[in-house]
């Protein structure tokens, strides 16, 4: 239940805020959403609609050059943070105490990720830092016993 706590409220309150609607004794405000799924920013210069793709190199100027020098600073920054973090992952995740005993399932897992997710990641400028999500999947290539009764985490089995 915890797991679909965020859409269960979601699901209730859009039902309140429905429910409210209807009768009329409140005004309950919500966002107004365009009747059509595209893009909604309005360039002030030319008084028309993005396309879908925007151009890196400028809009309505070209980007100088010296922003993509200024640019390589975040860059080198993000890149040691991506490189640090997958390194600590790896470390805390292959353990010796964890006693993987689906490993091919973890690599290849990581080998999906590494193939399909964060190259689309990468191309929608979104930086996913791996650390949570690889110990999220290290409790489900993890083997635990079934016999502990005592309110400490099970161990693991070897």
């Amino acid at each position: 239940m915890g797991d679909y706590g965020v859409t269960i409220a979601i699901l209730a309150f859009t039902g309140v805020a429905f429910a409210f609607k209807r009768h009329g004794d409140t005004a309950v405000p919500t966002l107004a959403i365009p009747s059509e799924f595209a893009p909604t920013w309005v360039n002030p210069e030319t008084g028309k609609a993005r396309s879908w793709f925007v151009n890196p190199l400028g809009i309505n100027k070209d980007f100088p050059p010296w922003a993509v020098f200024g640019t390589m600073v975040p860059a080198l920054g993000l890149t040691f943070l991506g490189y640090m973090d997958q390194n600590l992952t790896s470390i805390l995740i292959n353990r010796k105490d964890h006693a993987l005993r689906k490993p091919p399932a973890y690599h290849l897992d990581l080998f999906v990720c590494g193939a399909v997710v964060y190259p689309v990641c990468a191309l929608l400028g979104e930086f996913i830092l791996t650390l949570v999500w690889a110990i999220r999947m290290t409790t489900d290539v993890v083997f635990y016993s079934q016999g502990c009764l005592s309110r400490t985490p099970p161990p693991f089995v070897r």
